[in-house]
Formats: C-alpha cells, structure tokens, sequence
C-alpha cells in the first residue's frame, strides 16, 4: 500500500477547479445532513481536499500533487450542478452530490475517504435520461502540480495487458500520483492516456446505456512517497475489500470493478466475517450467527439429485414465494438450484447451544469467509450455464460438436471451441465461439449434454433446451492488429486467412490470384461476385470472381468454404509475399548465419528494408536457421513490430487550459484563471 498520506482520491467529472472562495476546513457533518460547497474534507494525515460544485477536487496542505482531479465529460460536454449543496448519506457517510445535469443523462457523485486503505473513493452514477440508448463516452482528466517525471500505466497482473491505473513521478520530493481506474478482470476497462513530461492523465470508457437506466465507475486517486509503491499498491488492491461497504443495489450498477462473488442475480450473497450468518424471511430481518454443522447437501434438480459437500459452499438463498426454491452458491461460484432433500440446516450459537432452522424460514445463509478462498470469481474453468440462470463447473468436455451453417455442416473439436451460445440476446440461432476469437453462427444438433459436475464429480445429462452456454476454455484468443480477420453480412467473424486461388475477371483480363497473398478484400456494390482486391503488394484490382465461394483456413486449423454473397470485408495485415519475394527473403534469411560477419549484417540490412512483408515468412523460417540466424531473426521481426507500433497515432491528451480543445464555464473563469496563477500550479 502506498504511504498515501490519504491524499487520496478518486474521480469523476470534468470542470475547471476553483482555488477561489475556499471556506475553513468544516467539523465532520453528522450522517444526513446538507452541506454547502465548495467543502472541505479533512485526511487522516493533516490535509484538506476541497470539494467543488461539480464534484471535482483540489488538494490543500504543504504539497498538493493534485491541481484538479475529478474533471468529467459525458460526450465532451460538462456536468452542471444544479445547486452548491450536498449531502451525506445516512447509511454510508458518504458525501452525495446529487442530480447534477449532462447532455442526456445526470450524474450523482457519491465521495468517501478510505482511511483504511490510504485513498479516497469516488462512484459516479450515470442515468439516462432519455427516451433512447445513450452512448456514453465518460472521460476523466487528472492535472498535476509540479512537473512529472514519469508516468506509467499499471497492469491487471492476471493478464490481458488490461489497464488498471496509473502513477505519476513528481519532482515533489519524489512523491507520486496513484490513480485507478479499474478493477481486476473488470469487463468495462478504461483506456489511459497520457505522455511523459505532461502534467495531465486521461482516462475514456464509452459505453452505452438503455433508456431510463443507469450505470456507475469507481475511481480510487491517492499519493504514494515512490512510484513503485504505488504501483505495488494498485496491484495489491483487494476490490472486495474496497467494496465492502457499498450497497448492494450501487455496487451492481459499478462497470470497471468486479463486485467478485457479491451477487447472484439481484440478491447479495450473505457472507460473515467471524460467524456463519442465517438470515431469517420475513421483514423484521432477523438473523442467527454461530457456526453451520451441516456436513453436505443433497439437493434434489431436473437433472437428477447432486450431493455438495459442505467445505465447498458458501452460501444458499431461498428464491420464489409460494414453493421456495434453493440456490446453493459454491466458492467457485457455481449456482446449483433445486430443493435440499435435508428440511432443516443445524448451527451451533456462540454460546454452544444447538439449534436447527427450517430451510423454508430462511431467506439467505452465509459461511465465513475462509482464508483460501479467492477474492472473487474468475470463471476461467469449463462452465454450464442455464436458461435459469444456474451455472456448474464442470470437467472439460470433450470430443465433437455437430453444427448446421450457412457454410455447410461443420463438425467442430470441442478442444478448438472457446464457447457454444445457446440462447444469445443477439442471434436468433446458436453461435459457436472458437479459441481463435471467431464466431460462427448455425445450429447444433444436440438434443443433451453429457457433464461430469466439478464440486460432486458425479456425471450428468442436461438437455440442450435448458443451456444457455456451454463453456470450454476460459477466454479466446486475443484478436491483435496483425491478425486477418473476414466479417460477413450474417455478423459471424471468422479468424485466419484466405488460402487456394481467386480467379478474378477484370476489365482488361481475368487473372489468379493467390489468397494467401490478399491484404484486403471487399464485395462491391454491383454484382454478387463483384470485389475489390488489395494484394500484399499493394496492387488493386476490381472485377467478379469466378467461383461463388471463398475457401478460407482459420487460425485453429479449420478450413472452410464461404459463399461470397456473405462477404463485408476481409483484411489481413500480414499477407504472405509472392512465391519470387518468399524466395528472396529465405536467401536473405539464410546468410543471417553465414560465417562472414559482414554478410550476416548486410542480410539484416536488407531484410529490416523490406518491411512487414518479411515478418511471417521469417517466423516460419526461424526453427531451420542456427543460433546465430535465429537470433537475428528475432531481432528483426521485433524491431519491425517495434517501428509499427511507434508509428501508429496517439490520440493527444485534452489540456483544460487550451480555450480550443474545451471550454471553461463562465461562472468558473475567474477561479481558473486564480488557479494557473497559482505558482504552485506551474513547475
């Protein structure tokens, strides 16, 4: 954890800070009551940070690393305070700025220190407001007084390279500027930017919201006495813990934190800390704590009787009115419903006393969190989920899929699947994930699925009408800006490259192409066969094709016929050169390791030269060079992806202070211009 003098923050909302009219720091407001702003809130280390209308803040005390923070848009445009007041919430303490007013939506700001944690939480609530879906682009800014050495964005450790914050270097005595933007394994990650020397971060998450709905992002900001301790920090934060005491119904509504293994469906999961917890039906809310002495539970499902051993639930909630029906939630966040065969659950009080609570009494059950249990679920295993929102664990399924496509019947490897949707919000049909991210849309003709449950080991049959997905490896593979990709009318992707021969009828001749040599291919708007051709060369062609299908190889392996009446646009970054370049490159590639050392460097020169095209013919290459050509190889192929990725444009960082890139409010123009006027504003 950072040494976070809790100047610590987390934000949301853009707005030009006032240095200007900034009142005494204010006694602690009792829960509920109303404020005026701007408010000060005091730190636990002696500090102030000072609340503005808008929910934006500034850091007060001997060294105030934050300029503003909290600046937010929704769509480029300001949120507007429709008073100067807030108030704190008499459940959280928190400071709730309420209601204040975007293009479309409104914003609620719900602000809370974190001493425990050495940072001060911010979660703000979008609604919107209008009669259709709102697609919102929320962007946070940061400024930083004093100059900034470096900065660097912070990882999800678990992979995926997905941006969780970032951390400032100041020349403030070294201390440095801790912000997170997200959680770990969060689905809704915002992108950071930033550039190194510059005293403003950004971060932009767009997303869209129905009619009337509303969504949250939670935002940490502190200050850490290193840059590394910050960045230690950001990866050792446990979001549970952070999260534990929002309310349930907030906490479902927060994008870019995981609530972990809070929720099933709308319900919390109850769980105790130094007891097992049973929450009795009813409205007077009463509970039972002590310790559950039930050994396993045999619960009685449409698809046969399972028995759960007790070490492997966590909690069981009772569902429906009139004939309860049990859910039993295990700790790897499996969802078994049925009726427990056992009509009372056993639970020893803390006085030792024995007691027994009839399962249909309850209304929620919670064991105590045991110290290898993980922190949240991850559902990186084989999964089966229901219609009815149940899911298993299950071992991995194996063997062949049956499925009837628009490009014929296909018989998939259940090793090559990613997932099979069953019942999508999106497709009418069933769609088949494969692990090399493509989607293919058609029906399986599987009436039942045979399943080995992970938590019972016992083997089971479900049919297919009640699976919503079948889960098979934890995640596809990453679809990169090198990888060819076909789109198709019918919204299916496919993942891998064009392979046989085109032959091409143009104007002035009909010509073969190769397709492993094709960068670009489109369908044009006259006849069905019509296409444009882009070849790796860069040379053109229109005209129609001969044959009604396009034969294309995925990257797992699978091969396919593609009727060209689908076809959007297929693009492969990385074509294969022709068969006389391929030629040329393999010579080159071959004196890599010759024993003259300056041919080896010439042969490098050349190749290095010639660009991308030489990339995926010397990868194919590599394993049949020496040491020495392999080694160069490598240097090569990185260097040229290194040159690739510098080259491509960085989306530049909003200065607030720039009138051209955003406008100040006129009510705010005098206590902006106070604030840059400020020394401590410009290092």
């Amino acid at each position: 954890m950072p040494r976070c003098t809790p100047f610590a923050i987390a934000s949301f909302a853009l707005f030009a800070l006032a240095s200007a009219g900034i009142a005494a720091p204010a006694a602690p407001a009792a829960a509920g009551t109303s404020v005026n702003l701007p408010y000060n809130l005091a730190d636990n280390s002696g500090g102030n940070w000072t609340i503005f209308q808008n929910g934006a803040f500034r850091q007060q005390g001997n060294i105030q690393l934050y300029g503003q923070g909290a600046v937010l848009t929704v769509n480029g445009n300001n949120v507007n305070a429709n008073n100067n007041t807030a108030k704190f919430d008499d459940k959280t303490n928190e400071l709730v700025i309420e209601n204040m007013a975007g293009q479309g939506c409104t914003v609620t700001r719900h602000i809370m220190f974190k001493k425990d944690d050495g940072c001060l939480r911010i979660i703000d609530v979008i609604k919107n407001t209008q009669a259709q879906e709102l697609v919102a682009n929320i962007s946070l800014q940061t400024q930083i007084n004093y100059g900034v050495q470096s900065g660097q964005t912070v990882t999800d450790p678990k992979g995926k390279n997905q941006p969780l914050g970032f951390v400032a270097l100041t020349t403030a005595n070294n201390q440095a500027v801790v912000e997170v933007f997200a959680g770990k394994g969060a689905k809704h990650v915002p992108q950071i930017q930033f550039q190194q020397g510059n005293n403003f971060v950004q971060a932009n998450l767009t997303h869209s919201i129905g009619p009337g709905k509303e969504v949250a992002v939670m935002h940490l900001h502190s200050t850490s006495a290193a840059a590394d301790a910050g960045a230690k920090w950001i990866s050792a934060i446990k979001e549970s813990k952070i999260m534990s005491d929002i309310p349930s119904p907030l906490k479902k509504l927060i994008l870019n934190f995981r609530s972990g293994i809070a929720f099933v469906g709308d319900i919390e999961v109850l769980r105790g800390e130094l007891t097992d917890i049973v929450e009795m039906r009813g409205d007077r809310g009463d509970k039972v704590s002590g310790t559950i002495k039930e050994e396993k539970y045999d619960l009685k499902t449409f698809y046969g009787t399972v028995s759960i051993p007790a070490d492997r639930v966590i909690g069981l909630l009772n569902v429906g009115e009139f004939h309860p029906r049990q859910l039993l939630v295990t700790r790897e966040g499996e969802i078994l419903g049925g009726e427990l065969e056992k009509k009372e659950i056993s639970i020893e009080l803390s006085s030792k006393q024995m007691t027994s609570v009839p399962v249909a009494q309850i209304s929620r059950m919670g064991y105590r969190r045991k110290k290898d249990e993980p922190d949240e679920w991850t559902f990186e295993k084989p999964m089966v989920l229901f219609r009815s929102g149940d899911r298993l664990v299950v071992g991995s399924p194996e063997g062949t899929l049956d499925v009837l496509t628009r490009y014929g019947p296909l018989k998939l490897k259940t090793s090559e699947m990613h997932a099979l949707v069953l019942q999508s919000e999106d497709s009418p049909v069933h769609q088949a994930l494969l692990s090399d991210g493509s989607k293919i849309s058609g029906l399986s003709s599987a009436t039942a699925f045979e399943i080995k449950l992970s938590a019972s080991g016992q083997n089971v049959k479900i049919p297919a009408s009640a699976i919503s997905r079948i889960q098979y490896t934890a995640k596809p593979a990453d679809i990169d800006d090198t990888t060819g990709v076909m789109t198709l009318g019918n919204e299916d992707q496919l993942v891998g490259s064009l392979s046989g021969n085109l032959k091409l009828r143009t104007a002035f001749a009909s010509v073969s192409l190769s397709g492993p040599e094709v960068r670009k291919l489109t369908r044009s708007k006259g006849g069905m066969l019509d296409v444009q051709v882009e070849m790796w060369d860069q040379t053109t062609l229109s005209g129609e094709l001969e044959d009604g299908e396009l034969s294309m190889k995925l990257t797992c392996g699978l091969e396919m016929k593609v009727p060209v009446n689908l076809l959007e646009e297929y693009n492969q970054p990385r074509p294969q050169p022709s068969a006389p370049v391929a030629e040329a490159i393999g010579k080159l590639a071959g004196e890599l390791g010759a024993e003259d050392w300056n041919q080896r460097e010439e042969a490098q020169k050349k190749l290095i030269g010639m660009g991308p095209v030489v990339i995926n013919v010397l990868k194919g290459l590599r394993e049949k060079q020496a040491p020495e050509g392999q080694q160069r190889i490598d240097q090569i192929v990185k260097g040229i992806e290194s040159a690739e990725k510098a080259a491509q444009p960085v989306a530049p960082v909003v200065d607030p202070n720039d009138a051209q890139q955003q406008a100040v409010p006129l009510q705010l123009q005098d206590q902006f211009q106070l604030q840059v006027d400020n020394p401590r504003d410009i290092d």
